[in-house]
């Protein structure tokens, strides 16, 4: 049975401790964002990686992104940022924005690059901090279905197949991040989400 918490009810340290047990033991959390619901696992626990792919039924080949707690936990992570990528984490972190970045070699996160995000959202960002390192931020649904936008579209869509849906009301957007990638010093958008190219330029100030 999935449990069922609500943040605003239960209160955000309390939901973020029954998180952080879920996280730890291999379990998967439904949680609000700045955008749509995620799904979070510990992805150093390669039978949780599994389970959440199966869950959604993501093909093995697609990356699932990581959410930090804040910049000096994404410096900590990942040493291996160029000039560009910086000025972006810079400028639009924490926000509705993911930059794919090279992935660690000495972390199980699956593909050669990794998508990464800092939401603006207290609840994610006290979770983060409290369980210490990185957590999976995919959305909360099947593949090819309309993301979840609330606790009770996440239980319509998984039921009985998460440990834990955390209920921070509807979410603010319909729309997931923007997702970008540096390739030779150059801006690509991969998923337009609520930013637009033309933002992103705009707002670290400089030319595509």
């Amino acid at each position: 049975m999935t449990e069922m918490l609500n943040i605003m009810e239960e209160g955000i340290s309390d939901s973020v401790d029954r998180a952080c047990e879920i996280l730890g033991t291999g379990g998967i959390i439904a949680y609000p964002t700045d955008t749509i619901y995620g799904l979070g696992v510990d992805p150093e626990i390669s039978e949780a990686v599994e389970k959440l792919y199966a869950v959604k039924n993501r093909a093995d080949e697609k990356s699932v992104s990581l959410m930090l707690s804040g910049k000096e936990m994404l410096y900590e992570q990942f040493k291996d940022v160029s000039p560009l990528e910086k000025r972006v984490i810079e400028n639009l972190f924490p926000g509705t924005i993911t930059i794919v970045l090279n992935n660690p070699v000495n972390k199980a996160y699956l593909n050669k690059t990794v998508g990464v995000r800092i939401p603006e959202n207290d609840f994610c960002l006290k979770l983060v901090e409290k369980y210490g390192k990185p957590i999976t931020t995919t959305s909360a649904n099947k593949s090819g279905m309309q993301p979840a936008v609330s606790a009770s579209e996440v239980l319509k869509y998984l039921s009985t197949e998460i440990e834990l849906i955390l209920d921070g009301g509807d979410s603010p957007q319909t729309k997931g991040s923007t997702v970008i990638q540096i390739v030779s010093e150059k801006i690509e958008v991969l998923r337009e989400g609520i930013l637009k190219k033309e933002n992103i330029m705009e707002l670290i100030g400089v030319n595509d």
